[in-house]
């Protein structure tokens, strides 16, 4: 599309934006998925600039998402999932490299409960009448 301001898009514009994603679609460049996204980041965008700028019409009503029903994002064969043994590798490393984010990656592993607990951990240390000594 390049640089258009965001009144002077119209259902054109956006259809032919699509007919040109569509073709890395088919290409392997991107998913669907992906693509669907971008058109929901923009019907957020143009329904607010609808709304903000007294708009007339929102040019993303009508447009309708890529099909995904034939796009097999992971398969048995090829899971998005590491093992057990990958995933304490994983953390080893993370926690020895980037302890900073350390926490964040164990919970995205672990779960809530694993995090709430070094929260906690973490509270009791810096608020026990020790630490404060």
């Amino acid at each position: 599309m390049g640089r258009v301001y965001v009144d002077q898009i119209r259902v054109g514009h956006i259809e032919e934006w699509q007919v040109g994603i569509a073709r890395l679609i088919h290409g392997g460049v991107y998913s669907p998925t992906t693509a669907n996204g971008w058109i929901g980041i923009l019907k957020v965008i143009l329904k607010a600039a609808k709304r903000e700028l007294s708009l007339a019409s929102n040019p993303t009503e009508g447009i309708e998402s890529f099909d995904t029903s034939e796009h097999e994002t992971y398969s048995e064969e090829e899971p998005n999932a590491l093992t057990v043994t990958e995933t304490r590798s994983f953390l080893a490393c993370m926690r020895q490299e980037f302890p900073q984010h350390y926490a964040m990656d164990n919970r995205g592993v672990s779960g809530r409960r694993m995090l709430m607990k070094q929260f906690a951990s973490a509270i009791n240390r810096l608020t026990s009448p020790a630490a404060r000594g």
